[in-house]
């Protein structure tokens, strides 16, 4: 999970270098031409606090539907979870904004072909649908796996965990 937080600082950084904007506006008022240059402090953070987050969720919820697995279990069962579906966002993330940092595309016309539904609309769409895909089914898979629980009470926590870590990174990360 550290290694893949400080990956994603890393996405921030490179935004920051080529003056990337955060698109929805962020939660957090912070200056839209600064957002990513104050991420770079804040990704990191964000993202294990999340994962802890979503971990102690997943721990009461499973609880309630009968399981007994243990939180440091559910920790690490969802840390590696949460880095195998972030994988597939994560690497066109650093590819794309290195290939930016380093002046063999654009910004401005990535950006806009991704706020007008271009080519790089669903390129972004299509990586992230396959993200959310994997969290679908490795959240439900980790409850079921810590806490040997199956069918609704895994599905249930699975997803209601992978809801809350993505509501709460969104606070923090754009």
């Amino acid at each position: 999970m550290v290694a893949m937080s400080l990956a994603y600082n890393v996405v921030a950084i490179n935004l920051a270098i080529i003056g990337g904007v955060p698109a929805p506006p962020p939660f957090l008022a912070i200056p839209a031409d600064r957002y990513f240059f104050w991420a770079s402090f804040f990704y990191t953070p964000a993202l294990l606090a999340g994962w802890v987050f979503a971990s102690a969720c997943v721990q009461l919820m499973a609880r309630r539907f009968g399981g007994a697995g243990q939180f440091e279990d559910t920790l690490a069962v969802l840390g590696v979870a949460t880095v195998v579906a972030t994988l597939p966002a994560l690497v066109p993330d650093l590819a794309i904004t290195f290939v930016q940092v380093f002046g063999w595309m654009d910004y401005a016309p990535w950006r806009e072909s991704v706020d007008t539904f271009g080519v790089w609309f669903w390129i972004v769409w299509a990586y992230l649908a396959v993200y959310i895909l994997a969290f679908v089914v490795l959240y439900p898979a980790a409850v079921r796996a810590v806490y040997d629980l199956a069918g609704a009470g895994a599905w249930i926590g699975g997803i209601a965990g992978f809801a809350l870590y993505q509501g709460f990174i969104l606070l923090f990360i754009r």
